[in-house]
């Protein structure tokens, strides 16, 4: 009885290799499909000669993060999503990285996306009126500026929840220099978008509900039509105890 067995147990396990090989061959990544949101200064063959080196691996064990690593030889680029897509290839989205701010370290301007990475050397043919001057007061940039990597400083919270107000903001025209400041051992925290019209709008405790304060200056911004106060003043934004989010105009 057990040697009839045996022959059924080996055809079993034949039976199970077969479809384990099956399904790894079924699976493996036959195509690397890769949508380009970018300008014809991207060489999307080369990028793409890169990624489809990833091709022949296994889709259930496909490592996104081999995409990220290659794309940091892109800094001007960044990876949108990956996506598996089965039973046979990966979808890829890479959009480009635009510059937004401008900084001068070391007297090198660098030019950096809305994320704080900084993306290049120099303003190319960049108009200024296209970028924002990036400047610091009472924060120190602890780390060289390095092409491809995101600008750390000692205060970073406040750093990036800067750079999500200027996003929310979406006043790249208008705004000529974001100033962030955090002086008087952090009782100042203050972050100063100063405008082509003359008036700085001064977002104080900007760490604590910067978004919801931002909008609030761009309402108050836009719904002021008389030019003189806008070329002569500053509009304070101060979250008062009740919670509410109050734009206060002054002479500076």
């Amino acid at each position: 009885m057990n040697s009839k067995k045996i022959p059924l147990i080996l055809i079993a396990v034949a039976f199970f290799i077969a479809v384990i090989c099956s399904c790894y061959i079924l699976f493996n990544v036959t195509k690397i499909e890769t949508q380009y949101s970018v300008s014809d200064q991207v060489d999307c063959q080369e990028i793409q000669e890169k990624l489809d080196e990833l091709k022949g691996r296994n889709l259930l064990f496909f490592n996104k993060e081999e995409v990220y690593e290659i794309m940091k030889e892109y800094p001007t680029c960044k990876v949108k999503s990956v996506e598996k897509k089965f039973p046979n290839y990966v979808e890829v989205v890479i959009i480009e990285r635009l510059p937004v701010y401008k900084m001068v370290s070391d007297q090198t301007i660098y030019l950096l996306d809305e994320e704080g990475v900084v993306i290049k050397e120099g303003q190319g043919d960049v108009a200024d009126r296209d970028l924002i001057d990036l400047g610091f007061e009472g924060v120190n940039v602890m780390e060289p500026l390095q092409i491809g990597k995101q600008i750390k400083t000692d205060r970073q919270e406040m750093f990036n929840s800067s750079l999500e107000m200027s996003k929310a903001a979406n006043l790249t025209d208008s705004i000529k220099q974001m100033t962030i400041k955090y002086l008087s051992a952090g009782e100042v925290r203050d972050v100063v978008f100063s405008t082509y019209t003359g008036v700085d709008i001064v977002i104080t405790k900007a760490d604590i509900n910067g978004e919801a304060k931002i909008n609030k200056a761009i309402e108050s911004y836009d719904n002021c039509d008389v030019d003189f106060i806008k070329s002569y003043n500053q509009i304070l934004i101060v979250e008062q105890d009740d919670g509410q989010i109050k734009p206060i105009w002054t002479n500076t």
